[in-house]
């Protein structure tokens, strides 16, 4: 008897309906059987998606409404329209340094020290040890590229729930030439930021997102306004003619598992490598949205690496989060940016869990 659904493993640089399409090749009994997926995730996330086979896909709206589970990092200092790694590229100010001896021992604590303030996460690490030689590498000092939140910062941080303006008037990351990366315009001031201080405004930027928020959806993102997708207007560079939906979500958890640092080169490389995972796309059907713009945003990564007046090296921070049907972590990367006082984007998305929370036990009543 034929199974009525298949939980599959996405890797990052598949779409859903390429990931579905390589497991049905792989069965030569599917050749011809409908499979439809509960749930998207976007290119460069990875994790459990959910495929109705067959029959099943009739009942496709009874899978909606399921709760989900992630481990996702933001990476502050960089953001993009996309709120990921596959966008046009925004750098922001520079807000805080600190000595690399004080690293070394910010290094420390976000080791041993580390898992006794926040939730113990195993991964392994890409940072490589800093280097005290070369004009552009980490020398006397690390330039974290972030900051706490400060007065000056506070009207830009996404309160509960959401103030985010659902009015845009001119998309900030209207076309422009490939490699031309923009910069802020203004430069704020904050005093150093130290690692205990670090863990502890991310931790409080954690508890007060708990909870239910209204988040706006991403502009690169399949949500249809007036019968197109949000993603087509945002193409089109016709932003200002709508209003950008947003969503009620329920934020379960939120936790700080990690903080690593990598250089600004180490960034831009691995950017490129999450970037370079997929095929190429050739469908003329799709010809504005030219193979995911990607010689653009190539050259704005290898802009941001060869820039040595951006910081040497970028801070970012891994989470996991419970949340409702619904919930982007792109959106979520970028709204702890905000409330830290910064921008950023979504490092690392990794979907561990599908299926219904009960947040009163805090468990898993129902698994997939």
């Amino acid at each position: 008897m034929m199974e009525r659904y298949v939980v599959l493993e996405k890797k990052v640089g598949e779409t859903p309906l390429s990931c579905a399409e390589a497991w049905r090749a792989a069965h030569q009994e599917l050749a011809g059987v409908p499979l439809a997926y509960a749930g998207r995730l976007d290119p460069m996330a990875s994790g459990k998606l959910l495929v109705l086979v067959g029959e099943e896909c009739k009942n496709q709206t009874a899978y909606h409404g399921l709760d989900k589970a992630y481990n996702f990092s933001v990476l502050f200092g960089i953001e993009s329209d996309t709120q990921d790694v596959l966008g046009r590229l925004k750098t922001c100010a520079i807000l805080s340094v600190v000595p690399v001896s004080e690293m070394r021992a910010s290094r420390y604590l976000w080791g041993d020290a580390f898992r006794k303030l926040v939730r113990p996460h195993h991964r392994s690490s890409t940072a490589a040890e800093p280097s005290e030689d070369g004009d552009n590498q980490l020398s006397d000092w690390v330039r974290l590229g972030l900051a706490p939140r400060s007065a000056q910062s506070e009207s830009s941080i996404v309160d509960r729930p959401s103030d985010v303006s659902t009015k845009v008037a001119r998309s900030t990351f209207e076309t422009r030439p490939a490699g031309e990366v923009i910069r802020d315009a203004f430069q704020k001031q904050s005093s150093q930021l130290q690692p205990a201080g670090l863990v502890e405004e991310l931790q409080k930027i954690c508890g007060d997102l708990i909870g239910n928020i209204k988040l706006p959806y991403p502009l690169f993102s399949a949500k249809t306004v007036q019968g197109k997708p949000l993603h087509m207007w945002t193409l089109e560079g016709r932003l200002a003619e709508i209003e950008i939906p947003t969503k009620e979500s329920r934020i379960y958890s939120l936790v700080l598992t990690e903080i690593e640092t990598l250089t600004r080169e180490q960034v831009a490389d691995q950017a490129r490598a999450k970037i370079d995972t997929i095929p190429e796309v050739t469908d003329p059907r799709k010809a504005l949205g030219a193979d995911f713009r990607r010689a653009e945003v190539r050259a704005d990564w290898e802009q941001i690496k060869n820039d040595s007046s951006l910081p040497s090296a970028y801070t970012i921070a891994h989470f996991s989060c419970v949340a409702s049907s619904g919930t982007y972590m792109r959106t979520l990367a970028s709204v702890i940016a905000k409330k830290f006082g910064t921008c950023g984007l979504a490092w690392h998305i990794d979907r561990t869990h599908i299926g219904k929370y009960s947040k009163e036990n805090s468990r898993w009543d129902l698994e997939y």
